[in-house]
């Protein structure tokens, strides 16, 4: 794989083809995690980031073995995915015991089952596979960073009753989605 293709694939999933906004992959996970401080943001982000290379390792054999049968991928995925999650989270909590960062988002985080599932749709071999899941980690966080950002400064408006919470958020994210959709 040239620089070249590097740079393109990792370009691609952090920016242009961002999971959270352009997918609708985790944006759960980024509205919970963007309300946390930034260190929180931050070991949620190379946690996610972590846990989607570790399932893209563990994914991308199974479906070269899967191939033919496409009804059991899905559920094969869900339970590698689910089992890494975790994992993942036993080893934060005895990690990170002074921590008071929540690792539980990436349960629900539809990020880490969207990217094996998509990578394994597109046919990517195991160095684009793990690559692309490098990017959609990256992405992750950066998605994270950008709800934040755009959240405290919204915050600082007054904003109607009913348009807070939910709607505003809903609302930020579109915004947000369109203008990443006009890179």
């Amino acid at each position: 794989m040239s620089a070249k293709e590097v740079i393109a694939i990792m370009f691609a999933c952090i920016l242009a083809n961002n999971y959270v906004f352009q997918n609708f992959f985790g944006v759960e996970a980024v509205a919970l995690d963007s309300e946390k401080g930034i260190k929180c943001m931050l070991f949620n982000g190379l946690t996610v980031t972590a846990v989607l290379i570790v399932s893209t390792l563990i994914t991308w054999p199974i479906n070269a073995m899967l191939a033919s049968a496409s009804y059991l991928q899905t559920l094969v995925f869900a339970i590698v995915t689910t089992a890494v999650v975790y994992v993942a989270d036993f080893v934060a909590k005895k990690v990170c015991k002074e921590n008071k960062c929540s690792v539980l988002s990436i349960a629900i985080n539809s990020v880490v089952m969207g990217a094996c599932l998509v990578n394994a749709a597109n046919g990517y071999g195991f160095g684009t596979s793990v690559l692309a899941s490098v990017g959609v980690g990256l992405g992750y966080l950066l998605a994270t960073f950008v709800v934040a950002g755009v959240r405290e400064r919204v915050n600082e408006k007054f904003i109607p009753k009913a348009w807070r919470g939910a709607p505003i958020l809903a609302a930020e994210m579109a915004i947000i989605a369109l203008t990443l959709f006009a890179l």
